[in-house]
């Protein structure tokens, strides 16, 4: 008899995720957007269906200050394992974390920085890391022209104050200015910088990857363990991937059999021009890697880990 979960989901886009969790739980998911502006609509529902329900395991995904009331916190978790789990980061973490955490039953995260963190204000919390969906992400994507070196993600150095916002900026100026169009850079705000760049969607992104020689990975943060759910959809679409050297990188991935890092840019661009000369290798490590996150890192995976980790 599988454990029934109450998913209060985060928005009903990442199907992956909701049909991980309908794999492994009997699960009734409830978008809690949907009732966004309706923050006491939100609790009730909550109450409604938490009752209605009776769920063993409460997985929340909220991400955002005053959604859940102390008292719905507090009612919910005297009757069943209540989690927050957030996938991305908050900077810095926000006081209303380390309360909402004081009354359900596990907070975590996908960095341990915020797992330490929260650990010393005495909340129970863990660490699990985010997967992604092998029927999107594949690696029978079309066949299409694309750059041999691409960037995705977004440019929010004049809207954020994200750690590495600015590192990733430099990032795009110096990798245009050295490889030309042989670079793209795809996601919001690049205009200017690159010539006519564009968003992606998640087929798109996945055709992308699929096609390019060279994949770069770099996010606005460097805490151990963190890096945005795009490093597993680039190796599980058959990229090569070229990643950041973030803290705690090698207790996720072997360094030169799943992918390759670098620290700083001149670095970058002699392990570009190095694995761009070397089919064979880059070929092999992509290859690897593909396999490793394919079996390893998917919201399937996730699901095993929450289960045998966790509850």
């Amino acid at each position: 008899m599988k454990t029934k979960l109450l998913h209060i989901a985060l928005g009903n886009h990442n199907t992956g995720l909701w049909k991980a969790f309908d794999n492994h739980f009997e699960t009734f998911h409830y978008n809690w957007l949907e009732d966004a502006n309706d923050i006491n609509e939100v609790n009730r529902k909550i109450l409604e269906l938490h009752q209605w329900f009776n769920p063993d395991v409460v997985f929340m995904q909220i991400q955002k200050e005053g959604i859940i009331s102390t008292e719905t916190a507090k009612k919910i978790t005297s009757k069943s394992y209540t989690i927050n789990w957030t996938g991305d980061v908050r900077f810095p973490l926000p006081n209303w974390f380390i309360d909402l955490g004081k009354n359900i039953s596990i907070t975590l995260f996908s960095n341990m920085k915020d797992v330490e963190l929260s650990r010393k204000q005495g909340i129970n919390s863990d660490f699990l890391q985010v997967g992604f969906d092998p029927k999107v992400f594949k690696t029978d994507s079309l066949i299409k022209k694309t750059p041999a070196i691409i960037f995705l993600g977004s440019n929010y150095i004049n809207s954020h104050s994200f750690p590495l916002s600015q590192f990733r900026k430099d990032l795009v100026q110096k990798l245009y200015k050295h490889f030309g169009n042989d670079f793209m850079a795809y996601g919001s705000n690049w205009n200017n910088i690159v010539p006519n760049p564009s968003s992606l969607n998640l087929n798109e992104e996945s055709i992308a990857y699929k096609n390019c020689k060279i994949a770069i990975n770099l996010s606005h943060f460097n805490y151990e363990r963190y890096s945005s759910d795009r490093i597993f959809r680039l190796l599980g679409s058959g990229a090569f991937c070229l990643s950041h050297n973030y803290n705690g990188i090698q207790n996720d991935f072997q360094i030169k059999k799943h992918l390759d890092i670098w620290s700083d840019f001149d670095e970058l661009i002699l392990k570009i021009n190095y694995y761009w000369a070397n089919d064979y290798e880059r070929e092999l490590i992509a290859k690897q890697g593909c396999k490793f996150v394919r079996n390893n890192c998917t919201w399937d995976k996730r699901m095993i880990e929450l289960k045998n980790n966790i509850l």
